[in-house]
């Protein structure tokens, strides 16, 4: 991926992809920290994607959130995505959110770390240390105001992405081998 356009591009993308499940994936809270940012993501042209199957009945509760706080141009929620429009969603992306109140094995924060696309990630997704450690993106407490803000703050780091993408790359090679990771 190459991050050296990203400033001319008309939109910045936030893409999550998974199961789209209200609590475990934190899905919630991410709407709420949506809404509370609304007026700066407008103004920067901060647009989320959301891919995946519904889980819980919660696609219907997240339609239920963003026509309530009237965020319908700043979310837009996707069916699952595979191989080559997986691979086509992961390369439109600049910034991989995950916002998951508690996680096994994040396998498309994986996904987007060897893409190198940088990832914003909580205590709950069992990769924030590795993250932090190792520069690979950004990391937010889990509560509303500190993701927003978190979200800004990786939008305005933009000139970072190119290193942060380096150093995912070098780190899917060195960390996330199938021998390594098994």
């Amino acid at each position: 991926k190459n991050y050296n356009d990203i400033e001319n591009k008309k939109d910045f993308i936030i893409s999550f992809i998974g199961r789209l499940e209200k609590y475990h994936k934190g899905l919630d809270i991410l709407v709420e920290a949506i809404n509370l940012g609304k007026e700066d993501f407008r103004k920067n042209n901060i647009k989320f994607n959301f891919y995946g199957p519904d889980d819980n009945n919660s696609v219907s509760y997240l339609f239920e959130q963003i026509k309530k706080y009237n965020i319908e141009d700043l979310i837009s929620i996707n069916e699952p995505v595979f191989d080559e429009e997986k691979e086509k969603v992961l390369l439109s992306t600049d910034l991989f959110i995950h916002t998951s109140r508690l996680e096994g094995h994040p396998t498309s924060i994986i996904e987007a770390i060897s893409y190198g696309i940088p990832v914003l990630v909580t205590p709950g997704t069992n990769v924030f240390n590795e993250v932090k450690e190792n520069k690979l993106g950004f990391v937010t407490n889990f509560d509303v105001e500190d993701i927003k803000k978190n979200i800004l703050i990786a939008f305005e780091s933009k000139e970072k992405f190119g290193e942060m993408s380096r150093n995912e790359i070098k780190y899917s090679n060195e960390k996330l081998e199938w021998n390594s990771i098994m």
